[in-house]
């Protein structure tokens, strides 16, 4: 039987292409000895690979070198191709997580291989994928001198501090500019490659199953689960807010525990590690609260700079924190990292939103066609509902959170001065409650690039990120 490489299929060795999606087989593995079946619409089984098992990507073939880490979800080992190149590949256990989790986490997991896939040297490389028993792998780029928690075991110098956290600002930002917000940040979420330099991992699938399970035991108290707590802001442990507010702030906060934590050598902000676990509801209340012990308290020569930007970073309300990675680069003295520019002639072009964060990663709604169409200059954007499939023109799918209201948003194009197309996004949308016809804003908001939008609207420019609920967008432009 050959196993198509790109689903998992099982077809006959004489098959030339996978008869379930049309993928190539010329080069697909067969089952045979010491090789991994690969096979997605298999249940989940146990993984359980040793040296020398080969396992075939989409890409290419890997054979297992050693196991490097095991968690609580995922499995993570040293695997080469066939040129000998080092790589981690990366396994979610899928038989670990609740049966009614698979399809989100199997979502999830095709949105951090996107986040892998963005051009950064700050951020892990994702370069090949696929699955093993039923259970998604990831190919990334190997970093061998192991992660923060690791290294923290040593001491730090203050240079070496200030070049960690410029690293990882710089991945940050790369991360929001796509519209990818980590919610996971942490010290073993922080790896260093061969120059010893700082890459960002892990977005999204660990912290997802963490804060699924984190809400079904909110009393199991158990350490895999609240481990990620410590690095949350306020905001995302109280369910109301987790949603309305997420944004690059959420990610600013936990760098600021990590910051905190490496030049303190150890410590933590909000208290220690055995007080979390003694009265996580006392701990919880100091972060809201804001009743952090000053930096200076445990190492009173840390650099100035660095104690205002840490304690900045930790404000308990998000607006009051710095809005961007860009933001404390600047005040470290570093030249901003930048997005293109564009001119009136660009934004002549073709409008559209790309999903870069949610249910339907990699979708795209061109918005300059979806108003040729409705002969309108004017779209609705809303949860999408299936039984009125068309109340909106632009239907963010939303199954395991319900934080976009059925009516949320208005897009908006207006002819300008200077004779260009602006589109516009409005929060709320025109429409009839409780007998009144009115303007009636959505209840949890729309943010643009972190900043609160209102119903008077904000003109939108390439490359802004939306955020409505857990879903960002990311305006694009093509002429």
């Amino acid at each position: 039987m050959k196993i198509c490489s790109h689903c998992g299929y099982y077809n006959q060795d004489n098959a030339p292409k996978c008869i379930k999606c049309g993928y190539d087989l010329s080069r697909a593995a067969t089952v045979t000895k010491n090789k991994v079946a690969v096979n997605q619409d298999v249940v989940p089984q146990a993984v359980d690979l040793h040296k020398g098992d080969e396992i075939a990507g989409i890409k290419s073939n890997y054979q297992i070198v050693s196991s490097i880490d095991k968690g609580g979800y995922g499995l993570v080992y040293l695997a080469e191709d066939q040129q000998q190149n080092q790589y981690a590949l990366k396994v979610i256990e899928m038989r670990k997580v609740l049966p009614d989790e698979h399809k989100e986490i199997r979502k999830r997991f095709e949105r951090e291989f996107e986040a892998g896939q963005i051009a950064s040297n700050y951020i892990v490389n994702s370069l090949d994928k696929g699955s093993i028993e039923g259970n998604p792998f990831i190919v990334m780029e190997y970093c061998p001198k192991g992660n923060l928690r690791d290294q923290m075991l040593f001491e730090w110098k203050d240079d070496e501090t200030h070049q960690l956290g410029l690293d990882i600002l710089r991945g940050l930002h790369d991360l929001h500019t796509s519209g990818i917000i980590h919610k996971d940040l942490k010290p073993e979420n922080i790896l260093f490659n061969t120059e010893n330099r700082a890459q960002l991992t892990d977005f999204g699938i660990a912290g997802f199953i963490k804060r699924r399970e984190t809400q079904r035991n909110l009393m199991g108290y158990a350490k895999n689960v609240f481990g990620t707590a410590i690095y949350a802001p306020p905001e995302q442990l109280n369910p109301q807010q987790a949603f309305k507010i997420m944004g690059p702030t959420n990610d600013i906060f936990a760098f600021g525990v990590i910051m905190y934590e490496v030049f303190s050598r150890g410590n933590l902000p909000f208290g220690t590690y055995d007080e979390f676990e003694k009265d996580m509801p006392g701990y919880y209340k100091r972060i809201r609260k804001g009743k952090l012990t000053k930096i200076n308290k445990h190492r009173k020569d840390v650099p100035n700079d660095w104690q205002k930007i840490i304690h900045k970073c930790l404000e308990p309300k998000y607006k009051d924190r710095y809005q961007s990675a860009n933001d404390i680069l600047k005040l470290l003295g570093q030249p901003a990292r930048t997005t293109p520019q564009h001119s009136i002639k660009d934004m002549q072009g073709e409008w559209s939103l790309r999903v870069m964060n949610g249910e339907e990663v990699g979708r795209v709604y061109n918005l300059s066609k979806l108003a040729a169409a409705k002969g309108q200059n004017l779209l609705t954007l809303g949860w999408f509902n299936s039984q009125q499939p068309f109340m909106n023109d632009i239907g963010i799918a939303e199954s395991f959170t319900k934080y976009v209201s059925s009516r949320h948003a208005t897009f908006e194009q207006v002819q300008e001065k200077d004779g260009s197309k602006q589109w516009y996004v409005r929060d709320g949308q025109w429409y009839e409650r409780e007998g009144k016809m009115g303007w009636h804003l959505s209840r949890n908001g729309v943010l643009v690039n972190s900043s609160v939008v209102k119903k008077n609207g904000h003109a939108l420019k390439p490359h802004d990120i939306i955020t409505i609920g857990d879903t960002t967008l990311k305006v694009q432009v093509e002429y």
